[in-house]
């Protein structure tokens, strides 16, 4: 009598990480930049705030700038409740700070939420994937942990 062994094999696909659908936006002058998803480049800090936040955005930028130097960081404003027939203007008004990118529709905000009246600091990978975010008006505790966080998550990649 003959004796036989099923061997059963399986093996797994290892899938890419998700990377997340491209999210591109326009400065006042018209140049674009890739702030999630494919030809990102590297992990980023975006700070975006609406009109409100953007009175307190100066020194969470400088604080950002300080603590994580080599991570791109990436002013937005949020001015979806601008009415469209005064856009030109408000394009026109952020003529000498062409390093802000307008978001006209809320692409940010849908995708990696918002709070109103505040700054709204996102920490996104290379793949476009939310990793950690904060908001607030006045940076101090909350900032800091959330810098650690960034930097935990940077050591860790």
């Amino acid at each position: 009598m003959a004796t036989f062994t099923i061997v059963v094999w399986q093996a797994a696909l290892v899938q890419p990480a998700p990377t997340a659908p491209r999210l591109v936006l326009t400065s006042a002058d018209g140049r674009e930049t890739i702030i999630a998803g494919p030809g990102s480049g590297s992990p980023r800090l975006v700070v975006m705030s609406d009109r409100d936040g953007a009175r307190h955005a100066k020194p969470w930028v400088a604080a950002l700038q300080d603590m994580q130097p080599d991570v791109p960081l990436i002013e937005v404003a949020h001015l979806v409740q601008v009415p469209a027939m005064i856009r030109p203007f408000v394009r026109r008004g952020f003529r000498g700070a062409e390093h802000v990118l307008l978001d006209w529709k809320g692409r940010v905000a849908a995708r990696y939420g918002f709070t109103p009246a505040a700054v709204n600091v996102y920490f996104v990978d290379d793949t476009g994937r939310l990793i950690e975010r904060v908001s607030g008006r006045v940076p101090g505790d909350t900032l800091a942990a959330f810098i650690r966080r960034v930097a935990a998550a940077l050591d860790g990649r």
